[in-house]
């Protein structure tokens, strides 16, 4: 499941960073998109200094800055030819590329700095938001009392809908807070520092102390979540200040949101409404915990499941 929803979210991002040419670079930014991902993993790991002699430390070190070195590369490659078609075909979308393009003789930011910005934006999160998707449909098969009412709530629709007709069906938005409460992909948020002195537990933190939050902790706390291990859309139609404070899902405050998080909603409303309209997910078998695996900087779920025609 989450190999097939793997590039969902870059596909559908592409138009938006790069304009309508860069569909033709589709094979080439998935491979990279591969590329990037094995990177992470080994840079995260530091698989290149688990090697007995120091002998050998130099070298791998040297091979891993060849391999970012070339992913770089290649992917300023493809920038550069969507930047020439750009310009020759006088692009006047609203895309990240065209406005870097027609604001670049007043633009504070370097190309170096664009390409690292649209590779953090549409490359990296790729794998991250299919594993969210795959974790909601695999909680909708847990619970099929919850893919039941979710079928209920959009039914009227028929099998034709887009995401307009869909802004009204809360309960999709309640759903996926409730599986980012339960299965976030991220196990401590982005760092934070501690805007006055403060004591927490007994524990004094002074100004600027950097913090990182235990999320899992805090999305499952039972003092602020009644039955926090149950898969629970409802509690979203009213929830406190102080578990709206608990969640992390896209971060929390304005400044330091996610960026994607309206498009990943977007995404998640669509793919989730028309496969719970046009199938019943059922569990191959039943489980208790939904298995996962560790990727770099995240943990993604591995699960078969049953898509059952109506």
């Amino acid at each position: 499941m989450q190999h097939e929803l793997k590039y969902i979210a870059h596909d559908v991002g592409l138009h938006l960073f790069c304009g309508p040419n860069g569909s033709e670079y589709l094979s080439e930014l998935h491979e990279l998109v591969d590329e990037l991902e094995d990177l992470m993993s080994i840079t995260f790991d530091a698989k290149w200094l688990n090697i007995d002699g120091i002998r050998w430390l130099l070298p791998a070190s040297y091979r891993l800055r060849q391999r970012i070195a070339a992913f770089r590369d290649n992917f300023k490659t493809i920038l550069m030819k969507l930047i020439d078609r750009s310009q020759s075909d006088n692009d006047e979308s609203d895309s990240v590329l065209a406005r870097f393009i027609r604001d670049s003789t007043d633009c504070e930011i370097s190309f170096e700095e664009f390409m690292d910005t649209t590779i953090e934006g549409l490359l990296a999160p790729t794998e991250g938001s299919a594993a969210t998707f795959t974790y909601t449909l695999i909680l909708l098969a847990q619970y099929p009392h919850v893919q039941s009412k979710l079928r209920e709530s959009i039914q009227h629709l028929g099998y034709s809908f887009n995401l307009n007709d869909l802004h009204d069906i809360k309960y999709l938005d309640h759903i996926l807070s409730e599986c980012q409460r339960l299965y976030p992909i991220f196990m401590f948020n982005a760092p934070e520092s501690a805007s006055c002195d403060m004591i927490i537990d007994n524990i004094f933190l002074p100004k600027n102390s950097m913090v990182i939050l235990d999320v899992i902790s805090l999305n499952r706390n039972e003092d602020v979540w009644p039955q926090p291990l149950v898969f629970k859309p409802e509690r979203f139609e009213s929830i406190t200040e102080e578990q709206r404070k608990a969640v992390h899902s896209f971060g929390i405050g304005r400044n330091r949101r996610c960026l994607g998080e309206h498009m990943i909603k977007a995404i998640h409303k669509l793919l989730v409404a028309h496969i719970v309209q046009r199938y019943e997910i059922r569990l191959p078998e039943p489980i208790e915990i939904i298995k996962r695996k560790r990727r770099p900087f995240i943990y993604v779920p591995e699960q078969r499941l049953h898509f059952i025609p109506f």
